[in-house]
């Protein structure tokens, strides 16, 4: 009969442990990780800087963005991009022979639109006019997590950024 009762323990042990591993793994499974990189200014001759960076989702379940702020990391302030900048149109050549220049895509503004879905590992590129304007920011992204059993959670992830000129 005792070695029953050891039997029994060892299964229920080993039950024990599977059900601890599961819950750590489903924790750590569903859980929202989100980087910025590719960060990136530039500016053109009468107009402000502009930013570029991408937002990857690292996570195996999609995210849903909600706003991203941009805060002064030297007096935590609240900076805010301008909105409805187009960029200047410039002419090459002089008198009756000027051509406009070709404007890059790249050079218009592209800032999250509400509620901008992010599938898992994926990434999507952002842009943003400033004046005045920092090399080292903080950006505060607010992200809703979608849960088919729950209401969906709201988390913010922030990630201090050192934007380098593009060449």
């Amino acid at each position: 009969m005792q070695t029953l009762e050891f039997w029994n323990l060892i299964i229920a042990s080993v039950g024990l442990i599977a059900a601890v591993y599961a819950i750590i793994y489903t924790h750590l499974a569903n859980r929202v990780e989100l980087a910025v990189n590719g960060a990136i200014f530039d500016r053109r001759e009468n107009d402000p800087y502009i930013v570029h960076f991408t937002i990857n989702n690292l996570s195996s379940k999609p995210v849903t963005i909600d706003s991203i702020k941009f805060i002064s990391i030297t007096d935590n302030n609240e900076l805010k991009p301008l909105r409805g900048v187009e960029p200047t149109r410039t002419f090459i050549g002089t008198g009756p022979y000027k051509i406009p220049d070709i404007i890059h895509p790249s050079w218009y503004e592209n800032p999250v639109s509400e509620n901008t879905i992010l599938q898992p590992n994926s990434n999507k590129e952002f842009s943003y006019y400033f004046n005045p304007f920092m090399e080292t920011m903080k950006i505060e992204i607010s992200i809703k997590k979608n849960s088919t059993f729950s209401r969906n959670k709201i988390a913010m992830q922030s990630f201090i950024t050192s934007f380098e000129r593009d060449n």
